[in-house]
């Protein structure tokens, strides 16, 4: 490529990123717009969306609401006065002190086990909303698959693979985050990708696409794909408390997975760059997988040999 080539793609390039990163956020908000379409015509549907709402706006979210501006507050005041009338002293020391362990007995006795609770409970609902779409939307693409992408242990190891280099994708995208003035808008980046990427992911499992193919589509098209997430990065960002983050994540998430199906994804021009935005979370997820084979065959192997 010649040098007025490479300039001439250069300049191209910020105009089409800005293109496809609107055509994602487009794609999002007509998504949301299909969704209520099939909520309205599915029954099946209907009911798992109103157990998450019941589960993740209702029984968490409002309850952390109502603990924090009705429950904090009377045991504050009561035991405040307590105080106050029978040892007196430093009742805002003690009403710090004391607010403290009820946040802690809280988080300790009802959010925390509430929270590792819903989150298999909205995977699997998760799960069967794909299911019922793609069954709808995709049956002849699952009818073409592969016969070794269907078999159950090829499936379970994509399954856990994708899991693990998702995670330590989130991690790196939290550690990201302390990084001094650009750390929040490059967090706010790969944490857009990585939302659409979990949603995209219940289709594009269910038509046998690898995850390595996923991570290279997502990797392609990173504009399109940070635009179609940045909203729900938003939603889940600007809550204080990682809980209720959670569960407006587990409330919105199966309305982009509805939508996810009746969208298609705007292909990039040549002019955009891939970015390697997975390489580190693929080879440490490959490093760990590969060496917990090791560790189960060797286990093996001292088995058979005893």
């Amino acid at each position: 490529m010649s040098e007025e080539d490479e300039g001439v793609s250069l300049t191209q390039a910020a105009p089409a990123v800005l293109q496809q990163f609107l055509f994602g956020v487009r794609d999002f908000f007509r998504s949301l717009f299909a969704a209520i379409s099939v909520v309205r015509s599915s029954s099946k549907v209907r009911v798992i969306i109103y157990r998450c709402f019941v589960l993740n706006g209702i029984i968490i979210t409002l309850g952390m609401f109502l603990f924090g501006h009705f429950v904090r507050p009377v045991i504050q005041y009561m035991y405040g006065s307590l105080y106050v009338l029978l040892i007196g002293g430093d009742v805002d020391k003690f009403s710090s002190s004391l607010i403290h362990t009820v946040d802690m007995t809280f988080d300790v006795l009802w959010i925390v086990p509430l929270y590792w609770v819903s989150k298999p409970i909205n995977s699997i609902w998760f799960q069967e909303i794909a299911d019922l779409l793609f069954k709808k939307t995709d049956s002849s693409l699952r009818r073409t698959s592969t016969k070794k992408d269907s078999m159950p242990s090829g499936l379970i190891a994509d399954f856990l693979f994708s899991v693990l280099a998702e995670f330590i994708f989130l991690l790196q995208a939290t550690f990201i985050l302390y990084l001094p003035y650009i750390g929040y808008i490059l967090c706010v980046f790969l944490l857009s990708v990585l939302y659409a990427l979990y949603a995209f992911e219940y289709k594009w499992f269910g038509q046998g696409v690898s995850i390595q193919e996923r991570i290279y589509r997502v990797e392609k098209n990173w504009p399109y794909y940070a635009g179609f997430g940045m909203v729900l990065c938003m939603l889940t960002l600007y809550p204080s408390s990682a809980t209720i983050s959670a569960a407006f994540f587990s409330l919105f998430f199966p309305v982009m997975i509805i939508g996810v199906h009746t969208t298609k994804p705007v292909l990039p021009p040549i002019c955009i760059p891939q970015l390697p935005l997975f390489i580190l979370a693929l080879r440490t997820a490959t490093y760990v997988s590969e060496l917990l084979i090791y560790r189960v065959l060797k286990v093996r192997k001292i088995k058979k040999a005893t």
